[in-house]
């Protein structure tokens, strides 16, 4: 069920045929939020267009979001809250409440509340299904809006059409996109389980189950028996043995992949029960790194990044992030003593070394990040080079056509999105 702007003003502010809402309304009207000021002539797609949004008219406001180009970000003034777009208008209308916006699609959703029931709104301002007593974070399952509902003690999932997934449940965690199709795991009279967009319960009934993870366009997930864990499908087979403990399933290179423990230690190891590495005393869930696998371990007071072979990339570090894929290399984030700096997959430093920079990010398939540079940030490329330009925070990078990016920034009260022309980011292995 989705409705119009006539009501939800009439949600907010009630029927207009009365004297005090039309006051109401009118002020509203007249409160006016600051327009962006232009920075780009017109005629230009999406994302190569540059705005200045000013901040001083918000009391407080949340970090931007990246949404398809455009920034979106959560604001607040006096007792109300509400999610401003790239133009410097509200969507929507002011709430008690808002969560981020979330991308659905390339459209921003949100969750709202009002007078003590919650409820998810589009990025044409309208609900999205009906209001609820409590309503989870709007989730995009191929393509479309879902997400987690209740009323009074029962809980269910909601499609972008109003609709209920499945049946009513003690519990629903939030929607996961299974090749496009809903999946969620559900409690019912103390047994857990997954739920398929039909509605159908999948795998058996366990103790305790996962968030379902997609594994090549089917359900994967683990579950506890007892004081066991294992992997199932969605046929409920188990997948490569039981351990003291489990992360998720990931498929990746053609095969399931997943972290376990016995007794005090943690490795990573495939279905057929193929060690990747060593014992470790923790890992994180493997990565997908161009079909291959790669994954954060702690060992003996150190940090490292283990790559297929069960080798480590680069060294041992005081601190790394989690391995990201830039168009099929490993690349992270790696700390030592106090200074930061970013590893390729060859393990060889780029960029630099700075006294804080972000992950690395994928700019038309070369490394980029931002490097803090005094009190001032600055965009830095796979070879080094450092944007002529700084910024007082940056919240992402996006890619455009011939070799260049977008920043999404603040400088001094106002957030920025502005094209990078000065760094080359070239397409493909550099």
């Amino acid at each position: 069920m989705v409705l119009g702007s006539r009501y939800v003003v009439d949600d907010v502010y009630g029927p207009p045929n009365r004297i005090r809402v039309q006051q109401s309304i009118e002020a509203f009207r007249k409160k006016g939020i600051a327009k962006p000021t232009p920075l780009k002539s017109d005629n230009l797609s999406v994302n190569d267009q540059a705005y200045s949004i000013n901040l001083s008219d918000y009391e407080d406001v949340n970090d931007p979001k990246d949404i398809n180009g455009r920034i979106f970000f959560r604001s607040v003034r006096g007792k109300k809250e509400f999610i401003v777009n790239e133009k410097g208008s509200i969507v929507g209308r002011e709430y008690d409440n808002v969560s981020a916006p979330q991308n659905i699609n390339g459209h921003v959703a949100f969750r709202a509340a009002l007078r003590g029931r919650q409820f998810i709104v589009n990025e044409k301002g309208e609900r999205v299904g009906d209001k609820y007593d409590e309503a989870g974070i709007p989730q995009n399952i191929g393509g479309c809006i879902v997400f987690r509902a209740g009323i009074r003690r029962k809980r269910f999932i909601v499609n972008e059409k109003g609709e209920r997934v499945g049946g009513e449940y003690d519990y629903v965690g939030n929607p996961r996109d299974i090749g496009g199709k809903i999946a969620f795991r559900a409690e019912l009279g103390g047994s857990q389980f997954i739920v398929n967009e039909k509605g159908e319960r999948v795998g058996g009934e366990y103790g305790y189950v996962s968030a379902p993870q997609n594994i090549n366009g089917t359900i994967g997930f683990w579950a506890r028996e007892g004081a066991r864990y294992f992997i199932a499908s969605e046929k409920g087979k188990k997948v490569g043995g039981e351990f003291d403990a489990i992360g998720d399933p990931r498929y990746i290179g053609g095969k399931i992949v997943f972290r376990a423990k016995q007794k005090t230690k943690w490795f990573v190891c495939t279905e057929q029960g193929t060690r990747i590495g060593e014992a470790y005393d923790s890992v994180r869930d493997p990565e997908n790194i161009g079909g291959k696998v790669a994954f954060w371990a702690f060992q003996g007071g150190r940090y490292l990044i283990v790559n297929e072979k069960g080798l480590p990339i680069g060294g041992k570090y005081n601190s790394v992030s989690n391995p990201q894929d830039i168009n099929g290399r490993v690349s992270f984030k790696a700390e030592e003593e106090k200074d930061q700096f970013i590893v390729n997959e060859k393990g060889e430093k780029l960029g630099g070394v700075h006294k804080y920079v972000s992950l690395p990010h994928n700019i038309n398939g070369t490394i980029a990040f931002w490097a803090r540079e005094g009190a001032k940030y600055f965009i830095v490329n796979e070879k080094g080079e450092m944007s002529s330009k700084g910024y007082d925070e940056i919240y992402c990078l996006g890619s455009l056509p011939a070799g260049r990016a977008y920043v999404i920034a603040k400088e001094g009260h106002a957030f920025k999105k502005e094209v990078v022309t000065d760094l080359l980011f070239a397409d493909g292995h550099p």
